[in-house]
């Protein structure tokens, strides 16, 4: 493979990440909404509406987390295509922080309503540890590309 479809390949890779993410959230949306309206419509059902949705947003909060590091890196793999920016005020303030956050308030919202529903059920203190795993999961992954997010790569 020369430079040239090497260099193609890899922008499609990129492309393909960012369609992805897009895909992720419509789902993650979609699928918060329906338990939304779920637990409205449905009050007797609604510890296990609640418990199905913490579970999406818990497994929808690793897929960002992984789509983001796969951008990242199709990002690193071509940096004559992102020319460096200069710095910026508040770099960390950018879309993927803000679906992150939307992962994280969510998981904890639908924990919260597994805790007001069904307080000594198990799937509420299995959620503290799991949800600070996912935390440290997320800091740790994100640490390591701190220079993307500052927008400090290559400085000196």
């Amino acid at each position: 493979m020369n430079q040239d479809a090497a260099q193609i390949q890899i922008s499609e890779n990129f492309r393909f990440y960012g369609d992805m993410r897009f895909k992720q959230l419509t789902l993650f949306m979609a699928a918060m909404t329906a338990a939304g309206t779920g637990v409205t419509q449905s009050p007797a059902s609604r510890w296990w509406i609640a418990l199905a949705a913490f579970i999406i947003a818990a497994v929808m909060w690793v897929v960002e987390v992984r789509a983001t590091l796969n951008a990242i890196a199709a990002h690193d793999a071509i940096p004559e295509v992102f020319p460096r920016q200069k710095k910026r005020f508040m770099s960390w303030l950018n879309s993927s922080w803000a679906v992150l956050s939307l992962h994280v308030v969510c998981y904890w919202s639908w924990w919260w309503c597994l805790r007001i529903w069904s307080p000594g059920c198990v799937a509420f203190y299995v959620g503290i540890p799991f949800g600070a795993l996912l935390i440290v999961f997320s800091a740790v992954n994100y640490w390591q590309h701190k220079e993307f997010w500052l927008g400090r790569k290559g400085d000196a």
